[in-house]
């Protein structure tokens, strides 16, 4: 029940950051921690059939905006698309963020 209470906690902070960037990135980082596997090259995987209106469904975004950020974290290096799957670039990742 614990465990449920603090999954639960750590989505609510992530619907109540202000910038669309944050939220993304949180996702991300919340994904890999609940869903990710590493796979045989260190990399974490997500391997959940996400679309990006089902990204914007979850944290409040519209479908455009997930689309344009996923852009620019992939240019960033931050995310990678390999199929269906997501792959998490760890030592690239900032979810470290956070808002003042």
């Amino acid at each position: 029940m614990l465990l449920h209470m603090q999954r639960s906690e750590k989505f609510i902070e992530i619907l109540h950051c202000k910038h669309a960037e944050s939220k993304l990135l949180q996702l991300f980082g919340w994904l890999v921690k609940r869903f990710g596997y590493q796979d045989m090259l260190g990399q974490q995987r997500i391997d959940l059939r996400l679309t990006h209106q089902d990204i914007a469904d979850l944290v409040g975004l519209t479908r455009v905006t997930v689309t344009r950020l996923m852009k620019v974290f992939e240019r960033q290096g931050i995310i990678q698309r390999q199929e269906r799957q997501f792959v998490v670039m760890q030592d690239q990742a900032p979810f470290w963020h956070y808002e003042i």
